[in-house]
């Protein structure tokens, strides 16, 4: 169970961070505003929301058995981050005591769970966020440099890395 919210955790972090990192990619402070007011509406939206997101604009498909496992991963991490029980009155209980009881995870669900290090791992190889390296070169670029500075700036980003 532990790995489930963690791995949860750390997708979900990674689809914040692919949301926000492209206010940077704006050059007007204005729009940056503007961009970074927009965004919050996804920081604060449903993790499908984000999954499509990135899933629609990533230019590399990624695989629907593993988009349905992540989604399966955030349900499992759901129950159980947000368990809910049921009250069952003595009346209606066998036992003819009153009790609360919780939904139990299912032999699927938890079989399900035992993949979720590697459905995040994987998950998380197949998408990069923007950084060092297209700011400097984007600096570069925008500077007037000619490609041999771009491709230096490129360089010394990549080894930042």
């Amino acid at each position: 169970m532990v790995s489930t919210v963690f791995s949860a955790i750390t997708i979900e972090a990674a689809l914040n961070d692919y949301v926000l990192i492209h206010c940077n990619f704006l050059e007007r402070p204005y729009l940056q505003g503007v961009f970074g007011d927009i965004t919050t509406d996804y920081l604060r939206g449903s993790i499908q929301k984000k999954i499509n997101l990135v899933r629609d604009h990533w230019p590399d498909k990624f695989p629907d058995h593993l988009l349905n496992d992540v989604r399966e991963l955030f349900r499992i991490r759901n129950r159980i981050a947000h368990q809910s029980g049921e009250f069952v009155p003595a009346f209606e209980s066998d036992s003819g005591n009153a009790m609360m009881t919780n939904r139990p995870i299912t032999s699927s669900e938890m079989q399900h769970t035992l993949r979720h290090y590697d459905i995040a791992k994987d998950f998380l190889s197949r998408f990069w966020l923007p950084g060092t390296r297209e700011l400097l070169y984007r600096r570069d670029a925008s500077h007037g440099g000619d490609e041999s500075e771009k491709s230096d700036g490129h360089e010394a980003a990549n080894q930042a890395l």
